[in-house]
């Protein structure tokens, strides 16, 4: 079939025919035919746009703003609110156009957005516009978005009473498609019946991309001509203020017009229709979509339920309901049930409705409740289709409805349930963190003994994630601080810090300040400037609001002292002018600065002024924000893997990396902001790369030897003929996930398919988990529910493994149908951050998937190392995973739709199709792949580990020899034989654990990381192959130390600093290196320091332990004897570093002799080491 000709602009362009959009950008067209459409009736109008945004209606001010051209054309003006009653309050504005003659416009249509706690935080305004009215020729759409599950809101709440207790008539779509359609008749009805028309969207629906009719007489507007109008209209009146009169014509007037327009609309319909009625159900919204495709499960199509005398009845409107249709539908049934989340809404209205009918006729009403009055829909949580698929079959049964046909899929269905196995975990959990160089890696940090609370932002993930940060967890979005303020005079503590996110400030936190200077607390604001407004996309403020601006404000209204803390001091101009008293400090001061602020009475503020780093990488791809030339790299042979790194940066991009010489750090190029802060871990091993780049070793190949490559590859065919493909794809919030989707879905569109794509993210993209819903049919028409169901996906496209395995993936996997295809690399969790010994091993999550369907199912390859080898970014992970799915046949979507679809997304078109078929080729050709990684001159970049006894010690022996010399292996060598000798003579055909122990520990103790071993691996070929091996071009190396002599604290008592060397300091590594003979002698430079004392104690201790233990070691003590003996694993790091993690290696050391029960006499150091030679 030929591809249809397709362009991106076509969601706000075309006219008619098919076009592939997203409800969110479904909102942005909605104005733009509105305008449309008046113009053809003669009305010169406009639009306007305001509101304020939140999970999960995040990022419509983004599709908004990038559609601003068309916006601008069609006389269509957005402007985002300050919060969410001012722009409700304006919304109010643009009605009153009719007053004046100066007026532009015949009238102006509205649409004010916003989230669940939004509407909740502006009722007032919405209440008193709903009571005034609308224009006739204006109307406003009132867009509320519930977050029902409670994904990214802290309540899982509905709006629905809300709008309620406002009179206020709701609109409730179900898909892309009647986001259009209701959105042109909930204008239509504003106009018509003077009211503000409530549109209720929820995460199934705004997150949903989907394919859409533009067929002009879809939503055909009929204004009833019989209805009796009042005195003066229905639309608003100038000077029609009084409360009685506003509210009767309100309940009186304009609620009946609501009811007409909805009757002779048709906004409520019946979709299965029967002459039998048996049971009748009535549902809404993302519901009924819940209800069709129960339906499907069950074998129940529309011919099938009139058979069975099931009716089917769809309102669109489900406040107030329209009194005919509803009892023309349910008179005579047996049963009515009725299918809605949360409370009984619509229920309750039909009860109301019903209660005066006929009881020949009246109806059995179900919902909340079944007939005996147990708990059928729960008021909680969301509905799902396996939740109605439960509750359908309970009253099918009850009512003694159905054949032998329907048991036998019942009996199928509960069949498969019996088969699910319980969910195991796995132990990770992808939740959002902070970004790689998030300001508030930094800025969160609290002092021990402080109390700290949390506000509504970013910032807030470290009251949920973070224990080793303790935060009081008190979100209300402008109220930051009041909690104090009124908990202060009742307890003794005498101070407290509260964050506050420059986005909240800007939005009402300016009066919780004010309210707290006034309440006489001991308070001390946070305030976290980040230039944007990170939690929902980052868009930028929605005014100008600056540093200096801040601090000026927050004086004035009485808070003192103000200290500006950032991590650039000198940015600042001279003559800037800060209010009196303030002080500007770095950012590596803030716990001194926040033991200060502790001190003082009444409140004062720490003013955080740090770019959000996510921010900054836009801006830096788009040119507008400055990106050092220079990069941060470890020497892993250096690294101790101690973790002060990440514990000085909170940083997701420094990783764990697994050596032959256990656990070390790197960066993770890919996400690295380069904030830089991790340098700041007392540690020799960080260097700072200048000039050059990433390498990338697919560059390294012609394009065109690349072209040919690919285009032999043999084109993929999807062998599957159901009519719905479900698929699922998992990944990490910020790497790219969306847009794959995104792609996929375009294509099955370009394919002339139907597609739906729902994107599960709330919290997700600050590296949370990410799943995308996709769903292909060969007709639009056949897709019901966006999101998948219990054992409903055909395939698992698992980018990210830890998602993959996660319970909310492994729900949807049918062990008997479900294809896995997954990315078997483990990205590290935000876990990892506080546990620096985190299990990351993939087999767990492996071994979950294979158990659950097949080893023969699930197709795993190390997708993040490839990628990253072949491109330089591992954002490329994705793309690479879609091809390797595609080539195996398990995407039922055409080549050239998918290449296309690639083209049209328009960035970085090249690298994106060189990945997909790189993918491709890795599931066609595996060993060439091999081989092209190999001839490009790509390394594994995971080192092997030694597997046997024979080897480790083989490997160690090399390692000390090449430490010091020979004697000093064969000084460690002999040891080792020894407890190897006794081992095998005590525990005769035992595994030989102690002696493995031992071999891999007192080497480590035996090769402590002076300075001379220091700059040997700094100068033995390794770190520079290494280094040319991730970097390309010319750059420098600059080395970040705090050498003996040179490094000062700065002040008493506090680390050493590090400082910052030039390439110089290589020639005098590659000096000191020479001199390691001189390694514990006389002459030795380093030698006689507290920590060289200590680190030559140990071995001595070490050994003498364990020589003391060999002659009561038996069966039952060998575990106990182990564990003694890897011990040193605790020892690591420098300087101070290492004196602490000794203390705590001697501490657990004497508990777990204390347990062996062995009270040997202190270990002491008998003859003092002068030498290690």
């Amino acid at each position: 079939m030929a591809k249809t000709v397709v362009k991106l602009d076509d969601k706000f362009t075309q006219q008619e025919g098919r076009i592939y959009i997203s409800s969110n950008q479904a909102l942005v067209r909605l104005p733009i035919m509105q305008r449309q459409r008046d113009l053809a009736a003669g009305l010169n109008t406009a639009g306007y746009i305001t509101g304020y945004r939140g999970s999960p209606i995040g990022i419509y001010d983004a599709a908004l703003w990038a559609a601003s051209s068309h916006l601008k054309e069609n006389h269509i003006d957005f402007q985002p609110g300050v919060n969410e009653e001012m722009a409700a309050a304006a919304v109010r504005g643009t009605q009153w156009l009719n007053y004046y003659k100066e007026a532009k416009y015949d009238g102006v249509f509205s649409i004010w957005y916003a989230k669940n706690l939004g509407i909740d935080r502006a009722f007032e305004v919405l209440r008193q516009g709903n009571l005034e009215g609308s224009a006739a020729n204006g109307g406003v759409l009132v867009v509320g978005a519930d977050d029902v599950g409670g994904k990214s809101t802290v309540t899982a709440t509905a709006s629905d009473t809300v709008w309620r207790a406002a009179l206020m008539p709701i609109l409730y779509p179900s898909n892309t498609q009647e986001y259009l359609d209701y959105g042109l008749y909930g204008i239509g009805l504003s106009r018509f019946a003077g009211v503000w028309t409530g549109f209720k969207v929820v995460t199934d629906t705004i997150e949903l991309t989907s394919t859409v009719d533009l067929d002009p007489h879809r939503a055909r507007i009929i204004l009833p001509t019989e209805f009796q109008m009042p005195a003066g209209g229905l639309n608003k009146i100038r000077g029609d203020i009084a409360p009685l009169p506003i509210e009767r014509r309100l309940v009186e007037y304009k609620l009946p017009a609501v009811i007409e327009f909805a009757r002779i609309n048709h906004l409520n319909r019946t979709i299965f229709d029967s002459d039998r009625r048996e049971l009748g159900i009535i549902t809404a919204g993302k519901q009924y979509l819940d209800v069709r495709e129960a339906l499907n499960e069950l074998g129940i199509d529309e011919a099938r339920a009139r058979e069975m005398g099931i009716r089917l009845h769809k309102l669109g409107m489900i406040y107030p309901l329209e009194p005919q249709g509803i009892e023309q539908f349910c008179a005579n049934h047996k049963e009515v049930l009725v299918v809605e989340e949360k409370s009984a809404f619509v229920e309750d209205q039909l009860t109301s409705l019903l209660y005066h009918m006929s009881p020949n006729s009246r109806p059995l009403i179900t919902g909340k409740r079944d007939p005996q009055g147990q708990r059928l829909i729960p008021e909680f949580g969301e509905t799902s289709v396996s939740l109605v698929v439960d509750i359908l079959i309970r009253r099918l049964e009850a009512l003694g409805i159905g054949d032998e046909r329907l048991a036998e899929r019942i009996r199928s269905l509960r069949n498969r349930q019996t088969k699910v196995q319980p969910i195991k975990s796995t132990g990770l959990v992808r939740t959002a963190y902070f970004c790689s160089g998030c300001p508030h890696n930094t800025s969160t940090r609290t002092v021990d003994g402080s109390l700290s609370f949390a506000g509504v932002g970013c910032h807030g993930l470290a009251a949920m994630f973070m224990p080793d940060r303790p935060h009081e967890w008190a979100v209300e979005m402008g109220g930051e601080g009041m909690l104090w303020a009124g908990l202060h005079r009742y307890v003794d503590i005498p101070h407290a810090f509260q964050n506050l996110g420059d986005g909240t400030y800007f939005h009402s936190g300016i009066l919780a300040i004010r309210a707290a200077v006034a309440s006489g607390a001991n308070l001390t604001y946070k305030l976290l400037y980040n230039d944007a407004v990170a939690m929902t996309g980052g868009q930028p403020l929605d005014g100008k609001l600056t540093v200096e601006a801040m601090a000026n404000q927050v004086y004035w209204e009485g808070v003192k002292p103000i200290v500006i803390v950032t991590d650039e001091p000198e940015k600042y101009p001279v003559d800037i002018k800060w209010p009196e008293g303030t002080t500007v400090r770095h950012r590596r001061d803030l716990e001194e600065v926040q033991r200060e602020m502790q001190k003082v009475t009444g409140v004062s503020a720490i003013l955080y002024d740090q770019t959000c780093a996510a921010e900054k990488r836009r801006r830096r791809k788009r040119k507008q924000f400055p990106d050092p030339p220079k990069r941060v790299f470890i020497n892993q042979d250096v690294c101790e893997g101690c973790g002060d790194c990440s514990k000085k940066s909170n940083c997701v991009s420094v990783q764990p990396l697994e050596t032959e010489f256990g656990r070390k750090r790197k960066i993770d190029q890919s996400s690295c902001n380069k904030d830089f802060s991790c340098q700041e871990g007392f540690c020799p091993s960080f260097v700072s790369v200048h000039g050059g780049a990433v390498r990338k070793f697919g560059a390294a190949f012609k394009d065109e030897d690349l072209n040919q490559l690919f285009a032999s590859l043999p084109v993929p065919e999807c062998q599957f003929s159901a009519p719905v493909y479900n698929l699922v794809m998992t990944g990490i919030g910020g790497t790219g996930v969306l847009t794959v989707a995104a792609i996929a879905g375009m294509a099955a569109h370009l394919d002339h398919k139907g597609a739906s794509v729902m994107d599960m993210t709330g919290m997700a993209q600050k590296g949370g988990s990410v799943l995308s819903h996709i769903r292909i049919a060969s007709s639009p028409d056949e897709l019901f529910a966006p999101r998948l169901w219990n054992g409903s996906a055909d395939l698992v496209l698992g980018c990210d493994l830890v998602v993959t395995a996660s319970p909310q993936t492994l729900e949807l996997i049918s062990s008997e149908t479900t294809r896995i295809v997954v990315n078997t690399d483990v990205v590290p969790t935000a876990q990892f951050q506080s546990n620096g010994a985190l299990t990351l091993d993939p087999e767990v999550q492996l071994g979950v998937l294979r158990d659950l369907v097949g080893a023969e199912s699930v197709v795993g390859l190390n997708a993040t190392d490839i990628a990253t080898r072949l491109m330089g970014d591992s954002i490329t992970t994705n793309m690479f995973m879609l091809g390797l799915a595609v080539q195996k046949g398990l995407v039922p979507l055409s080549l050239g739709s998918i290449e296309e679809a690639i083209r049209m997304n328009g960035t970085q078109v090249t690298n994106t199709l060189q990945v997909f078929n790189w993918g491709r080729l890795a599931a066609h050709d595996p060993a060439k792949l091999k081989d092209y990684l190999a001839r490009c001159g790509s390394e594994e970049t995971t080192e092997p580990v030694t597997q046997t006894l024979e080897q480790l010690i083989e490997s160690r022996v090399k390692h000390l020899t090449a430490y010091q010399n020979k004697a000093w292996a064969q000084r460690y060598l002999d040891f080792v034989t020894r407890v190897r000798t006794a081992e095998m003579k005590a525990v005769p055909g035992n595994e030989l654990i102690i002696t493995a122990a031992v071999a891999r520990y007192l080497s480590k103790l035996m090769s402590y990381k002076d300075e001379f071993e220091v700059a040997r691996l700094y100068t033995n070929g390794d770190f520079i192959r290494r280094l040319q091996q991730q970097f390309d071009g010319d750059f420098k190396l600059h080395f970040h130390m705090a050498p003996p002599g040179i490094a000062r604290p700065r002040k008493p008592g506090a680390e050493p600093r590090k400082i910052e060397i030039g390439s110089w300091m290589f020639q005098m590594l590659k000096f000191t290196a020479k001199l390691k003979g001189l390694r514990g002698s006389l002459l030795d430079p380093f030698g006689k320091t507290a920590e060289r004392r200590m680190e030559r104690r140990l071995i001595v201790e070490y050994r003498e332990l364990i020589e003391s233990m060999l002659p009561r070691l038996n069966a039952n003590m060998q575990r106990q004897i182990e564990q003694i003996a890897e011990l040193p694993e605790m020892v690591k790091g420098y300087g101070h570093i290492k004196e602490g993690n000794v203390a705590l290696y001697e501490k657990e050391m004497q508990r777990l002799l204390t347990q062996l029960d062995a009270k040997p006499e202190p270990v002491r150091l008998i003859t003092p080491v002068t030498t290690v030679g």
